[in-house]
């Protein structure tokens, strides 16, 4: 494998508070492949490294994932889950509260050192078809479009939100701020926190979106 100084290892990874499958070695490897792809790149990583990391046979580890790409693309799906239970802590919010779990969800990534980078890597090369983690990438962007979805038809719901608001511009205008503010916070480091650019970010949606009504209450 190829060094990489990204920090990012194991324990970082955050671990989905209801596993599908539920067995300590599915939650090790997944965490240990999510460490190792961050640190080496993604094409830097055998199944005998995600062993030695996980701490078991790579016979057992072949039992379960014969491929290094079904490993990658499991462990891919395994961080989603984990950083949605970060966001969501559990509940299922309504209108703007949902979209703050969204944002926290996308704050605690890019605030992971090493996990941004990996997501933005597979961003970039799972784009072609015949690569083992496009259907992963395909998977995410419609679990991002669909929360965006809930968020605003629940918040018009309940009169947070105007009628004519659409997730797809609302993605559109999240895609816009984060390809903004990445290079800035990239650039900035300490100088730019992304929770304040994140604020400042709901406050331009407020201002196009939000119902007057849902302005003047206090938790506004």
């Amino acid at each position: 494998m190829t060094q990489d100084p990204s920090p990012l290892s194991a324990r970082d990874i955050p671990t989905p508070r209801d596993l599908p499958l539920s067995s300590a070695d599915t939650s090790r490897v997944m965490r240990a492949a999510g460490a190792l792809f961050a640190r080496h790149g993604l094409g830097n990583v055998s199944l005998e490294d995600v062993a030695s990391e996980a701490r078991l046979p790579l016979a057992t580890l072949q039992a379960m994932y014969p491929t290094i790409e079904g490993v990658l693309a499991a462990s891919l799906a395994f961080m989603d889950v984990g950083l949605h239970d970060v966001g969501y802590q559990g509940l299922r919010p309504r209108g703007w509260a949902a979209f703050d779990a969204f944002t926290a969800t996308l704050c605690h990534g890019m605030n992971t050192p090493g996990l941004f980078q990996l997501y933005s890597d597979v961003n970039v090369v799972a784009v072609q078809p015949d690569h083992p983690a496009h259907d992963w990438l395909v998977q995410h962007h419609e679990y991002l479009l669909e929360r965006m979805r809930q968020s605003i038809a629940t918040g018009i719901e309940d009169g947070q939100i105007l009628p004519w608001a659409t997730a797809e511009e609302m993605n559109r205008q999240l895609t816009i701020f984060l390809l903004g503010v990445v290079p800035t916070w990239r650039a900035l480091g300490e100088r730019f926190t992304l929770e304040s650019a994140f604020l400042e970010f709901k406050a331009l949606m407020h201002a196009r979106y939000a119902t007057p009504t849902y302005l003047a209450s206090p938790g506004a």
